[in-house]
């Protein structure tokens, strides 16, 4: 893809959810994206955030949140609408 499209151009080509999220940076509704699957206490307020972009596309993908006190040092939140799950596909045994 190519960040040459116009807004137009990715409007046609995006779902209007899609388009919300990617070009407008919008963020999915809590618990409503498709690989929405962990549970846990929201702890995205106050904190120091960086923006997520593709670099395909420069579309919006969500936040690296950066939290204190946390299993890990920083909270990657991507919104579903935004990706592609593409699983591995298994080695071939011989």
């Amino acid at each position: 893809m190519s960040k040459k499209r116009s807004e137009e151009e990715w409007q046609a080509i995006l779902t209007t959810e899609q388009f919300r999220i990617l070009r407008q940076m919008g963020t999915e509704l809590p618990n409503t994206g498709e690989y929405n699957k962990f549970k846990g206490k929201d702890l995205s307020n106050n904190m120091k955030r960086v923006e997520i972009t593709c670099a395909a596309c420069d579309g919006h993908l969500g936040h690296v949140f950066q939290v204190i006190k946390f299993f890990a040092d920083e909270r990657h939140c991507v919104n579903s609408v935004s990706i592609k799950f593409s699983p591995e596909e298994e080695e071939k045994k011989d």
